[in-house]
């Protein structure tokens, strides 16, 4: 759990029960002509709140992935593989790799 409010949660606040405000309402951005106030409240708050919230270990799992399969070239080499792809293409008159239906390369 990361810790964040939940969108039952998140307009639960003193100041908008008051207004009889629920998060439907708060969220809208038409707060920002309507009360800038309200406006600058809850998406502050929502903000202040992202910047301060540790990210919990499933986040670190995949950032973790995601850096080890850049640092293998794995981006590198699916481009490499794109291209390739094309530029046979397009030596075939710009039909599917196997030959078996048209389509339109940045070749022709």
């Amino acid at each position: 759990d990361s810790g964040l409010p939940v969108y039952a949660d998140i307009a639960q606040v003193p100041a908008y029960e008051r207004q009889g405000l629920t998060y439907a309402d708060v969220a809208q951005p038409k707060w920002i002509e309507k009360d800038p106030a309200i406006f600058y409240g809850f998406w502050g708050q929502a903000l202040r709140d992202y910047r301060h919230t540790v990210p919990h270990a499933g986040f670190e799992f995949v950032q973790k992935w995601r850096l080890d399969k850049m640092k293998g070239g794995v981006s590198q080499q699916i481009r490499d593989r794109v291209q390739t792809k094309m530029q046979q293409a397009a030596a075939k008159g710009s039909r599917s790799t196997d030959g078996s239906e048209p389509y339109y390369t940045p070749y022709e």
